[in-house]
């Protein structure tokens, strides 16, 4: 059991890790179809076991799984009704050190009226497997999201048609033996009469079982392969509500032929006192291929989202800052020109904030034929700026140092700007200008076209 459990427990993590994987968002084109019929064929497999507590021994869950056809009728792009008929395998397994028995027989001749004389058996390390198969037919209500790919969920019930049952014992030895309660005696050792140790007994047959009916919920993804077909990939729980252990059949596992005690023969534990109820149980993955057809209920094409960047550059600062003027000089009302004010202001304070921030200022003199890092660091940020906004223009305005010549403030100007065509700034953006101030400062600023 423990290592079907770890199995079946494995398997559920690897599903829901690719269902977690592939239901990621995507930004692209989906078209979502929802059509009134919907047929399917259906496979899954998990923990499937004929649930029972016997007075002895011990059992296990076994694997077991279930396949069949499928139909959904929608009612809404959101419900649906389910049914369809589904084949399902069910084990059982049970297991025990010693399994014992004892009834009553008929009495030996010349025994007292009030005595009585037993038969008893004796199984050392007993082993049973039983399988049973059912047609379960379901009734379910089933809900779905809307998308490309869906979340769902069902809930209902199912009727289990027995198609078919049977049982295999193995046992290391059987031991048999008379009782009588008169005089107090065990009767063994007499292979005559019936009674002796038999070893590697083994049985098989038949088994009558009843109706089933089974709650049953199921859950998962809907992934839409295309406009018609679909694949759900679910997990899935059936209990059974009532016993389905036929309780005609109550015997004993080792049956005594009083007419020919040499000849024996055998049961299966269901149809023993051994065990009282027996029902069915599945929890295991599904896996179902569905086909739309009919009438399209829902059709939708849902478009990908796309992110947009808004550039606002001092240009369009401008002009809004225009426009909010002109519309506040034509309103008559004191608060609506106030407010009006109190836009421009903050349009004013947007438009000196980007100013400052792309204000680059050179104050150590350029000489040589190469920037220092600090001097080419601030360039390359201004390239950056430029690249960034193509509807932008650059001022190089150098002032003279104390020991320049006339020509030496225009040559550093030139220098900046070989320097910004070289790096992919087009020489229309880039205008030069000189003062005679001697502040050996040298400052670059972006402006609007």
């Amino acid at each position: 059991m423990n290592n079907n459990c770890r199995i079946f427990s494995i398997t559920l993590l690897l599903l829901l890790n690719i269902a977690s994987i592939s239901a990621q968002d995507k930004d692209t084109l989906e078209h979502i179809t929802v059509y009134r019929h919907e047929i399917s064929l259906l496979g899954g497999g998990g923990l499937s076991s004929l649930q029972y507590s016997p007075t002895a021994g011990k059992t296990e869950t076994n694997l077991g799984g279930q396949f069949g056809v499928g139909y959904n009728f929608f009612f809404s792009p959101n419900w649906s009704i389910n049914t369809g008929l589904e084949m399902s395998l069910y084990t059982g397994k049970f297991t025990a050190a010693t399994l014992d028995e004892s009834y009553p027989i008929s009495k030996p001749a010349g025994a007292p009226k009030n005595s009585s004389f037993y038969f008893q058996s004796a199984y050392q390390n007993y082993e049973e497997t039983q399988t049973a198969s059912y047609l379960n037919i379901p009734l379910m209500i089933q809900y779905q999201t809307l998308g490309k790919h869906k979340f769902y969920a069902s809930a209902g019930v199912k009727i289990g048609i027995p198609l078919s049952a049977s049982y295999e014992s193995t046992a290391e030895s059987l031991t048999t033996r008379g009782y009588s309660d008169y005089t107090e005696q065990y009767y063994e050792n007499m292979p005559p009469h019936g009674f002796d140790t038999y070893q590697g007994v083994s049985s098989s047959g038949d088994l009558d079982m009843n109706l089933a009916f089974l709650g049953a919920m199921e859950t998962g993804m809907k992934w839409q392969l295309s406009n018609q077909i679909s694949l759900y990939t679910g997990l899935y729980v059936d209990y059974g509500f009532n016993n389905i252990k036929s309780t005609d059949t109550n015997t004993n596992m080792v049956v005594y032929d009083e007419k020919n005690p040499t000849k024996k023969s055998y049961n299966s534990l269901f149809q023993s006192e051994f065990v009282d109820k027996v029902s069915p149980m599945g929890v295991g993955i599904k896996l179902k291929l569905s086909l739309g057809a009919g009438k399209k209920i829902f059709d939708q094409i849902k478009y990908p989202k796309v992110d947009t960047v808004n550039i606002v550059d001092k240009a369009e600062i401008d002009r809004l800052a225009i426009e909010k003027m002109r519309n506040a000089q034509t309103a008559q009302s004191t608060e609506a020109n106030q407010k009006a004010r109190e836009m421009i202001d903050r349009l004013q304070t947007e438009q000196d904030a980007i100013y400052k921030s792309n204000l680059v200022k050179i104050t150590a003199p350029i000489y040589g034929s190469d920037f220092d890092s600090e001097q080419k660091s601030q360039l390359d940020e201004k390239i950056v700026i430029l690249r960034q906004y193509p509807n932008m223009n650059i001022t190089i305005n150098v002032s003279a140092c104390e020991e320049d010549t006339l020509r030496e403030p225009q040559e550093r100007a030139e220098k900046i700007k070989k320097y910004l065509v070289a790096n992919d700034i087009s020489s229309n953006r880039i205008k030069t200008k000189t003062n005679e101030t001697p502040n050996c400062r040298t400052e670059l600023r972006v402006d609007g076209k």
